[in-house]
């Protein structure tokens, strides 16, 4: 009897150890499977048709050549070249008379040039450049001498300076 017992022990175990095999099995085949639908719903990877190894030197030139070809396209815009607008007679008396106002709203000309008037605009070359040169004659309250106010703005309209001896 006890060979008995012992073979159905035996045969026990064996049959145990069998349904954990199977269990094992099971689960690596779903394991499997899981794996081969995750591979499937990846998209695969682009590659360039040319495997190419740069080494870290060479992929610097590659960076620095791509960079200045780049900057070069950006900057080629069609008016970098275009010189600003030459302005009129009128338009630097204008330009001037509004500088007047503003040089006496900020305190740098005294308030009796206010109403100052406009005498002459011309254009003068002043060191190897046009420059609008506008007169101003402010209103002689009694014993106030007559004095001139030069402005001086650029070809294109922008205030350089201004003085009362006209250099």
């Amino acid at each position: 009897m006890h060979k008995q017992v012992a073979g159905k022990l035996v045969l026990r175990k064996e049959v145990l150890r069998k349904k954990v095999l199977r269990k094992k099995v099971l689960r690596k085949k779903v394991l499997r499977k899981k794996v081969l639908r995750k591979k499937a719903a990846r998209k695969p990877k682009k590659r360039l048709p040319i495997n190419i190894k740069l080494s870290l030197k060479n992929k610097l030139y590659v960076i620095i050549l791509l960079f200045t070809v780049l900057t070069g396209w950006i900057n080629a815009h069609p008016k970098h070249d275009k010189k600003p607008a030459l302005i009129t007679q009128s338009q630097a008396l204008s330009t001037a008379s509004h500088h007047v106002k503003r040089l006496v709203k900020s305190g740098k000309l005294g308030k009796s040039w206010k109403d100052a008037i406009a005498v002459k605009a011309a254009m003068e070359r002043r060191s190897s450049r046009d420059v609008w040169v506008v007169s101003f004659n402010r209103q002689v309250d009694g014993g106030q001498k007559d004095k001139t106010l030069y402005v001086f703005l650029t070809n294109t309209g922008y205030y350089n300076h201004n003085n009362f001896t006209g250099k």
